[in-house]
This record gives structure tokens, sequence and C-alpha cells, in this order.
């Protein structure tokens, strides 16, 4: 989506192999300098202990205040005390935020009152005839499997 908006996107991975349809991808130890050029920083993880509070208050601080942070992964990726005070603060322009470590999201989190967060309450993976493209994609991954192919979008286990 963010392609066809015409917007430069840039993955980080573990390893820095070309995968389309990202511009470049880098290594995860390159994520603080990607987070500080970037306009918005998209988070699409699994929760892992090396993935809990990937986003802390080091990253937070790298990024421009111009920026914004999208969380659709899982709450536990982003230390949410640190981005609270990142926003409270304004040294980060906003956040869209579809996940938390408490869901649902108490009354009393500060969330609720920053200005300057979208919260969407954990339906980012609800698209038009979403039944039916995932639908597809099974068939897609059972004629792989079949045919001995390497199956796509797989992800590994720990």
């Amino acid at each position: 989506l963010a392609k066809a908006l015409g917007l430069r996107v840039i993955g980080v991975a573990r390893t820095a192999a070309p995968k389309p349809p990202f511009d470049r991808v880098v290594p995860l130890a390159d994520l603080a300098s990607i987070a500080a050029e970037a306009d918005y920083l998209s988070i699409n993880v699994r929760l892992t202990e090396a993935t809990r509070h990937l986003i802390d208050a080091a990253l937070l601080d790298a990024m421009r205040p111009s920026a914004f942070l999208l969380n659709a992964s899982r709450g536990a990726v982003v230390d949410e005390a640190a981005l609270i005070r990142a926003l409270d603060e304004r040294r980060l322009a906003g956040a869209y935020l579809d996940v938390f470590e408490t869901e649902p999201l108490p009354e009393s989190s500060p969330f609720w009152r920053l200005d300057n967060v979208l919260i969407t309450p954990h339906c980012s993976d609800r698209v038009a005839d979403w039944e039916l493209c995932h639908a597809r994609f099974f068939m897609a991954n059972l004629e792989r499997r079949l045919a001995g192919q390497e199956l796509l979008n797989r992800v590994a286990g720990d």
C-alpha cells in the first residue's frame, strides 16, 4: 500500500536479502539509523523475547519529531511507557496503535488522553473480502506444499 502511495519502503530483517516490494532491506542492526530517517515506522513483527520492547526509548529518541509510529503487530513490541513519554513531550508527531500490552486498553491508559494517537480496536487485519483472500492464499500454499516448493510468507518457529 505504501508503494502505491509513492512512498519509499525500506524493510528491516535479520538478514539484508532483497525482497519485493521493498526498495531496500537492511539488517536489524540498522533499525535505529532507519528509524532516524523514517517518516512512518510501521512495526510488523511477531512477539518473541528478541522483539519484546524492540521499540524502546532509545529508538524513539532516534526518530524525527515529525515521524509517526504504526503498530499492528503485538503491543509488547513497543515500550508503551517510553512511547507515551515521547508522544506527550511531542518528540514524536503521532502514533497509530491497533495493539497494546493489555487488551482491551484500560480506560485509565494515558493513550486515551493523547491527541496525537489514533487507537483502533485490534482490527487492522480486517479488510474487505479477507476470507476469500485467506482462502486463496491457503490454496496457493497447499499447491506449493504438494509440489515440494517453499511456502509463501513462512514464519519460522523458535
